[in-house]
């Protein structure tokens, strides 16, 4: 698991699982969040904007498709395009 991977684990972690009362329940890369129940429709956009604002990316809106936020290891596989992309478009 990368640092960006660590970084969202902790997040959803806290704002899906401990604040909403699913205990200590611990979260990996692999785990479905969508599927089962970690993060809802709505919660998909409370994780575009804390990616948006921890990586300094933007989340396109043809980004927002279900198979970039069913995981951990998605949602930091789009994380680290958006910052290809950002990386090509400042060179």
């Amino acid at each position: 698991m990368d640092s960006i991977e660590q970084t969202l684990c902790a997040f959803i972690q806290t704002a899906f699982i401990v604040e909403r009362g699913g205990g200590d329940r611990t979260l990996s890369p692999d785990d479905p969040l969508v599927a089962s129940g970690v993060v809802d429709s709505l919660g998909i956009f409370e994780v575009i904007a804390f990616v948006e604002e921890q990586f300094s990316v933007n989340v396109l809106p043809e980004d927002v498709v279900i198979d970039n936020f069913e995981t951990v290891h998605a949602i930091g596989n789009l994380v680290h395009s958006r910052l290809v992309s950002r990386q090509r478009d400042a060179a």
